[in-house]
């Protein structure tokens, strides 16, 4: 069933343009906002730790971009099956290849 999901997932994602994509992932948020309350909690909690003085407000703003960067993610995870090399070329740059080239060639002989 789960290969099933997986594939279903995946096909529908890879047929959708990325500023659709991304759109739904962000609406979508909102749903995973209000429908995870234990996922929205423990995030709350988290961040009443390690920011004391900022507002509930604040809080819950900073909640609701974690949980859209996380949909996004999942947008792009299912996304991935389908790339090709040519298509992770052609969507990303690099720049210092040689050094690059060189640590991982070090790293292989270590």
């Amino acid at each position: 069933m789960s290969r099933l999901l997986y594939g279903w997932l995946t096909s529908l994602t890879a047929s959708l343009p990325l500023w659709l994509g991304y759109g739904l992932a962000d609406i979508l948020a909102e749903f995973h906002y209000r429908l995870f309350p234990s996922r929205r909690h423990a995030a709350l909690a988290n961040l009443a730790t390690i920011l004391p003085r900022s507002s509930r407000k604040d809080r819950a703003r900073i909640v609701r971009s974690m949980m859209r960067s996380y949909n996004r993610m999942l947008f792009e995870f299912f996304r991935l099956p389908t790339w090709t090399g040519t298509s992770c070329s052609a969507g990303s740059t690099s720049k210092g290849a040689s050094t690059w080239s060189r640590r991982s060639s070090a790293v292989m002989a270590w």
